[in-house]
């Protein structure tokens, strides 16, 4: 039950990550300022998974394999977590029966972004250098 609790926590907390606000000083906040961490000097390098939406990454997260893995690693890595979190493990208690079925839906939704948005990837002309 601990395990299950745990991994539902984690997509949680996952999905909560990129709603919060990032770096921000509390007395910047009070005056309605947002408070820049970066140095003004350095170029701003781009991150490789920038062009990633939200919720893709937050799809990623929650197969628990890194951001762009290949479509065929995050069908394996959801089926590996259905096995594990599926509700018919659970049955001795109503509650974590209830809760794993949630994971096992999060789990597939999530594979269905992810394959939505390789399939999109795959259609949309790539911009040439």
């Amino acid at each position: 039950m601990a395990s299950l609790i745990r991994r539902l926590w984690e997509i949680v907390r996952a999905n909560l990550s990129d709603t919060s606000s990032k770096s921000e000083s509390p007395r910047a906040d009070a005056r309605g300022e947002k408070y820049d961490t970066s140095d003004s000097h350095s170029p701003r390098r781009r991150r490789p998974d920038a062009e990633i939406p939200p919720e893709v990454r937050d799809a990623f997260a929650a197969l628990e394999v890194p951001i762009g893995t290949d479509l065929e690693t995050c069908r394996q890595a959801r089926k590996r977590l259905s096995r594990q979190y599926h509700p018919d493990r659970w049955m001795d208690d109503h509650g974590d029966e209830k809760i794993a079925e949630e994971v096992t839906k999060l789990l597939n939704q999530a594979l269905q972004t992810i394959e939505a948005y390789y399939r999109i990837r795959k259609q949309s002309p790539t911009p040439s250098s």
